[in-house]
């Protein structure tokens, strides 16, 4: 779907960005910087529309995929664009020629500048529900000059040894990703943390409303050996209430998180009779 639909949309909408009358004559520098910001901007549009119509999309990780596939549908369609006009004017031998070279500098085109600008949203967006108020975002703003700017500079007239311009912007942009794969990854254990510090409050609220609600009948009420028991059930839920707090307090400042069942074990939770005293 976002390579097959993503990548037609998207080339799409630059062919209609084309149609205006604006430079985008590569053989000059400011036609290059026109012709990377024509086509980074409908497939930064598209990403994002994705991002936003699916809601499972939560990290800069899903973001760069999002981007990748976008990125790699319009390289495709563009490059059937050129097979077709090289084979149609160059014959056989030119349309292999435009195979081989596009699809050897592939990964360092459309598909790493649609990923930067997909990582970018999510960053913006970071752990809250996405909203358009994102796409209005510096931080994605400014992610998404890096493409464009990368793509101009990949058609621009520059004179250099063959290929030297193409391979060292593939490099940078390499360099952006893999900054980005690592900050997902952070992001990702961040979430991870998070789940588990709300599952921690969670049980704490649960066996705080137990315990709150296990009140003890008044001495009148009850004979002294109905008493005792129901004293004994009361202070065993005070000992998990505290044991489950305590563990609570600890996971948040812990780096590593501790894992629950080892503090429960430590505790001893399982051994009532240690855990009266607690009452």
């Amino acid at each position: 779907q976002y390579f097959i639909w993503g990548g037609a949309l998207s080339l799409i909408f630059a062919i209609l960005l084309f149609s205006l009358d604006l430079n985008t004559d590569i053989s000059t520098y400011t036609g290059a910087m026109m012709v990377g910001l024509i086509e980074e901007i409908p497939k930064a549009a598209i990403v994002a529309l994705f991002i936003f119509k699916n809601k499972k999309n939560k990290y800069i990780l899903n973001g760069l995929l999002v981007g990748a596939a976008v990125g790699a549908g319009f390289a495709a369609f563009e490059t059937a664009g050129y097979i077709y006009r090289y084979g149609a004017s160059g014959g056989v031998a030119s349309m292999l020629n435009t195979v081989v070279v596009r699809g050897f500098l592939a990964p360092g085109g459309h598909v790493a500048w649609a990923a930067i600008e997909g990582a970018g949203l999510m960053l913006a967006k970071g752990f809250d529900s996405i909203s358009k108020k994102h796409l209005n975002d510096k931080r994605f703003l400014l992610v998404c000059l890096i493409p464009i700017i990368l793509h101009g500079i990949w058609d621009m007239p520059i004179n250099a040894p063959m290929y030297l311009i193409p391979i060292t912007l593939t490099v940078l942009a390499w360099i952006v990703i893999v900054y980005f794969i690592n900050l997902g990854l952070k992001q990702v254990d961040e979430a991870k943390r998070l789940e588990q510090q709300g599952s921690a409050v969670l049980i704490v609220a649960q066996h705080s409303e137990k315990c709150n609600t296990n009140r003890l009948p008044a001495a009148s009420e009850v004979t002294p050996k109905r008493q005792t028991k129901n004293r004994d059930k009361s202070c065993s839920s005070g000992a998990d209430f505290f044991a489950v707090k305590s563990f609570a307090a600890l996971t948040m400042k812990s780096d590593p998180p501790i894992p629950a069942g080892d503090f429960l074990h430590q505790k001893g939770v399982s051994d009532r009779k240690k855990d009266l005293a607690l009452c």
